[in-house]
């Protein structure tokens, strides 16, 4: 089915610079004609791939004119849950709005284990949802029964992500799927109330991440000019974009509409919060990682390991840290933002011990879960997943729940 593209085949570089490069799968030697030629470097490809891909980009994300469902205005029961003490996961739909590259994966796999734990539907599911007259276009769409939980890649205000960019701004960041989920529109049409959380990063990290897993199997195209050329190419604001309510959002709206921003480099206190909040045991958090070096991936391409920000050349530095930054002051905003308010839920609910015993607890489960064989097979065929690769070898955890249960201090 071309229309859906399952594990961003269209959604990523690699593909900008096969269609540019080879472009034999959409328009063999009349597309070739319209190519550069083979002296250009990849850093003029890049920049012109925006105007090459747009054509082609449209065929997968088509903007859609039609309103959305009158019903919308009138089915609002669905409430957005704030904070720990109106929130009780087994009657409240979880929803984890997955910016790509920021442990997004790993945050899935905790999503769908919390809802395998507590009764909610759709943990196996790609993307259940509940209410057929929230989705524009249904055939990606698992229909179950409210609470359910949502943890696949979507914005939730789609038709605005663009803005005045290319089409090829949803393709890069898995942004705007035919169905629109989990638009606010479609959560507000939900007869329980839904607790969403989301992990953002440092925005230069998440760039650059974006960009190493773009040429994941083509490693040979990367060298300082594409780099460059990447990010000066990069549409700004990303994750401020993917995770506002609305277009006019600020940042104040975008945390009054979240139960949790958490932090990928504090992820692990991300998730204690997480737990506090939803009044889970800790070993709802548990998870293997995802995605490491050397590892094969579900596309069973081996994951290679990138340079640190240090080490990468002193221009691809320099851009980050001058052109870059301003460019997505928004992104900043919200990391500074989210690293306040997870440091002052941390002070406020006294979590520190809390903290500690869960970064033991999971050293302890994941020498005793982890899975073998890694480099030779993706995880998902060596373990039982909830999907995909999302919350894997999740049996082997179940170990540890009653432990964890016995000393929830705030847990129901």
């Amino acid at each position: 089915e071309p229309h859906y593209i399952g594990r961003r085949a269209m959604m990523n570089l690699n593909v900008a610079a096969l269609l540019l490069l080879s472009c034999g799968r959409v328009g063999g030697t009349q597309c070739e004609s319209n190519l550069p030629s083979s002296d250009v470097d990849h850093a003029t490809v890049f920049l012109q791939m925006d105007n090459q891909l747009s054509h082609h980009a449209a065929a997968f994300v088509e903007p859609r004119s039609q309103p959305l469902a009158p019903q919308f205005a009138q089915l609002t029961a669905g409430r957005v849950l704030q904070n720990s003490s109106e929130t009780r996961v087994e009657t409240s739909n979880l929803i984890f709005v997955r910016i790509p590259k920021t442990a997004s994966t790993t945050g899935c796999g905790v999503s769908r284990r919390i809802a395998a734990h507590h009764g909610l539907n759709g943990v196996f599911d790609r993307r259940g949802w509940p209410s057929k007259t929230a989705v524009l276009d249904p055939r990606l769409v698992t229909w179950v029964p409210e609470p359910v939980v949502f943890a696949d890649h979507g914005v939730l205000e789609p038709e605005h992500f663009t803005e005045s960019a290319s089409p090829v701004a949803d393709l890069l960041e898995a942004a705007v799927y035919p169905d629109r989920l989990p638009s606010m529109a479609a959560i507000r049409a939900l007869q329980l109330p839904t607790f969403l959380w989301t992990v953002v990063r440092d925005p230069a990290k998440r760039a650059m991440s974006n960009l190493y897993f773009a040429f994941r199997g083509r490693e040979s195209l990367m060298n300082t000019a594409t780099k460059v050329a990447f990010l000066q190419t990069f549409h700004p604001n990303v994750m401020f974009r993917y995770t506002r309510p609305t277009a006019e959002a600020t940042l104040d709206d975008l945390f009054s509409t979240y139960g949790l921003v958490g932090v990928l480099e504090r992820f692990d206190e991300s998730l204690v919060v997480l737990a506090a909040t939803l009044k889970v045991p800790l070993s709802d958090m548990l998870y293997l990682p995802s995605k490491e070096d050397g590892c094969k991936n579900e596309e069973n391409l081996t994951i290679i390991g990138h340079p640190s920000m240090d080490e990468e050349p002193q221009v691809v530095q320099d851009l980050l840290n001058s052109k870059f930054r301003p460019e997505n002051q928004l992104d900043y905003q919200l990391l500074d933002r989210a690293n306040q308010t997870l440091s002052n839920k941390i002070a406020q609910m006294k979590l520190k011990p809390a903290i500690n015993t869960f970064k033991d607890l999971l050293a302890r489960a994941q020498k005793d879960c982890d899975v073998p064989g890694q480099e030779h097979d993706p995880i998902a065929s060596l373990s039982k997943c909830y999907y995909s690769d999302n919350g894997c070898n999740y049996e082997c955890f179940d170990k540890y729940d009653a432990e964890s249960r016995a000393s929830c201090t705030w847990c129901d």
